[in-house]
């Protein structure tokens, strides 16, 4: 199974995870003119070394142009940007797989670096938009062409106005008083709080995170707080949704049982199973070769049982009444049950387990720092609940589809909202969760963030607690060898960076890729799974978002024979 899935053909993927080293500020170094800018509002002298003031008293550079606020209607904001004159940039959509950002209500300012000889340059965005946390800064490499044009070769965003930092041993978030920066807010379960700062220009936030990792002992570390976006992408043919009838109206014959084993024979006689080429690929679809899916029938063979697995989705969240996803969804002990009162712990409005959410039942909405149950909406963009379908659908269960595991226990960790965005602090949250509460496998389905020492500590944290963290590749077609891409991109034992293949075994052409960088191929062309959109509706989604939880599925179904065979 594994063989089968590593696909050695493709030989953009290495067959074991990577071993290369990040320098952490490489990824921080950005050749970008300041103008004036005085931190004494933010950070006292005193908290500041002799080389960050120097910075913070730069004057401007005749380089640097800035741009005074641009009202905006949604949708393509940078073609106003360019008939106000600000700058002369490409249309680039934001609501498409490059920025995480869906609106923008205005564009605050904006500068650029002199171009350098290769004829790339940066240039940064302040904008304010309708997000949790409203102010951004973006950061993108420009490329000129050929015809005198340009385009954005590499994006990320991140929150404008806050870090994500820890504190000294002995030293408490009250000694922020004074300084000009304040707390947010501590992240649920970590030692990690969000500080705050003015944010008037693009280059607030660097000059702080500057000044804060300096050092005087204010604050341990400091990172950005990185927006991240779903993996996925609309190719022909996809997110057509498909209904079937409810499970419980359906006449279900169950497959034959291998002799002995207790496990299921042959193929499971889920409705949706011939429509499932990445478990059985016939070849039968124009363009399809045959065999070149995961291998599934081999597997299931020998189990299809992964029951004892906890696997964290960490993603939009999941549909948990979904007729395929149902029986399989984790429940926390701690909110089980009747509590003293009397009260059923699931719906009694009480933090039961004393973990800080309350109710959470199936797992938690980071965004909100809430349980999700029965009562709450669990997911309200449908990417978490299409994800958990290839984990883990009820398999020969005569509907719909068959997961990797046809039993597994799926944790609901909502951190990507209705847009499918999400910052890392809240992915940070989801982590602690899962490690919190038994987790053994997380998928990740998501990324398009910069390097983040605090994301990296969450990712350690989780492999000390023998937690797997499979991650897609990302969806822009580069190689991840030459442009990071993240958290896929983590140097860390416990992390497996997913590419995507098409029915043909080649890689698909959304797909990014990597020598070192990225480690198995799975099918994530054209998959089909659960939807959101009702109790019994399936769908087709592409991307190395759809690639990935076939890894996950694989190593939790892995995880459990291991257990079994330890016995």
């Amino acid at each position: 199974m594994t063989d089968k899935v590593s696909l050695a053909p493709i030989t953009m993927c290495s067959p074991t995870l990577r071993l290369r080293v990040l320098a952490f500020a490489a990824l921080l170094v950005v050749a970008i003119a300041v103008r004036h800018y005085r931190l004494d509002s933010v950070l006292p002298a005193t908290s500041r070394p002799a080389a960050v003031a120097a910075v913070a008293e730069r004057g401007p550079s005749p380089a640097v142009e800035t741009a005074t606020p641009i009202a905006v209607e949604p949708g393509c904001w940078e073609s106003l940007a360019r008939a106000a004159k600000v700058f002369p940039t490409v249309c680039f959509n934001l609501t498409n797989d490059r920025s995480g950002i869906a609106h923008v209500d205005s564009i605050i300012e904006v500068r650029e670096s002199a171009r350098g000889a290769d004829g790339r340059w940066q240039r940064h965005w302040l904008v304010r938009t309708d997000m949790r946390y409203p102010l951004v800064r973006i950061e993108d490499t420009v490329q000129s062409v050929a015809d005198g044009s340009e385009t954005v070769v590499h994006r990320v965003s991140m929150v404008a106005d806050h870090v994500i930092a820890t504190f000294p041993e002995g030293v408490a978030p009250t000694a922020l008083a004074g300084t000009g920066l304040e707390l947010r807010a501590r992240l649920l379960g970590t030692d990690f709080y969000l500080v705050s700062f003015p944010a008037p220009d693009t280059e607030a936030l660097p000059l702080v995170l500057g000044a804060l990792r300096a050092g005087g002992g204010l604050v341990a570390s400091a990172d950005a707080d990185y927006v991240n976006y779903t993996m996925d992408l609309d190719l022909p043919g996809d997110n057509v949704v498909v209904t079937y009838p409810a499970v419980d109206a359906m006449a279900i014959e169950p497959v034959a049982m291998a002799a002995g084993m207790g496990q299921p024979q042959g193929f499971p006689n889920d409705a949706g199973f011939g429509s499932l080429w990445g478990m059985r690929n016939t070849g039968a679809t124009s363009g399809y070769v045959a065999g070149m899916d995961i291998n599934a029938a081999s597997a299931w063979n020998v189990r299809t049982d992964a029951s004892s697995v906890i696997v964290g989705v960490i993603d939009t969240g999941i549909r948990t009444t979904h007729q395929d996803l149902a029986a399989n969804i984790w429940t926390n002990a701690g909110e089980t049950g009747l509590d003293s009162l009397g009260r059923n712990k699931a719906s009694n409005g009480v933090d039961d387990d004393g973990n800080g959410y309350v109710d959470d039942v199936y797992g938690i909405n980071s965004i909100t720092n809430s349980g999700l149950n029965a009562a709450t909406t669990n997911d309200d963009a449908g990417h978490g609940t299409h994800v958990s379908g290839t984990i883990g659908g009820n398999g020969n269960n005569g509907v719909g589809v068959a997961g990797v595991c046809w039993k597994v226990q799926l944790m609901a960790l909502k951190f990507l909202n209705s847009q499918g965005s999400g910052y890392d602090s809240n992915a940070i949250k989801c982590l602690a969760y899962a490690r919190a509460k038994g987790a053994k496998v997380t998928s990740n389905s998501w990324g398009g963030g910069g390097y983040s020492g605090a994301t990296l500590t969450a990712i350690q944290q989780a492999r000390d607690a023998d937690i797997l963290f499979i991650a897609a590749a990302g969806n822009s077609g580069a190689n991840n060898d030459v442009q990071a891409n993240y958290p896929c991109g983590y140097n860390v034992e416990n992390v497996v960076s997913v590419a995507s293949m098409q029915g043909d075994g080649t890689r698909s052409s959304f797909s990014c890729y990597g020598a070192t960088t990225v480690d198995v191929a799975a099918p994530g062309s054209s998959i089909y799974s659960c939807s959101y959109a009702s109790d019994t509706s399936y769908t087709t989604m592409s991307g190395t978002s759809m690639a990935t939880p076939h890894v996950s599925g694989i190593v939790a179904l892995m995880r459990a024979q291991m257990r079994m065979a330890l016995r």
